[in-house]
């Protein structure tokens, strides 16, 4: 797909959206490519916001484990077995 510097000002969600789908978008400036917009291959935005609350709150369930005997050991043991 292509688009001009001005349908990227004023059409950026639907660029977006194309890309979302997993088209890629060149941008022209005056008739000439200039740049573009490709798919985001790595992992989801949503998987990694997962991924960093799991690891915070495994953290603090180990720091408090060790401070304290509130913590099963199944809950400990199920955090280090994810993270």
């Amino acid at each position: 797909m292509e688009a001009t510097i001005r349908d990227l000002r004023l059409h950026s969600s639907k660029l977006l959206a194309a890309t979302g789908r997993g088209e890629s978008v060149v941008i022209t400036y005056r008739g000439k490519r200039r740049a573009a917009l490709n798919p985001w291959v790595g992992a989801s935005d949503d998987q990694a916001a997962a991924g960093a609350i799991r690891r915070s709150v495994c953290g603090r369930m180990r720091k408090l484990a060790s401070m304290t005997m509130f913590a099963s050991c199944a809950s400990i043991n199920r955090c280090r077995d994810a993270g």
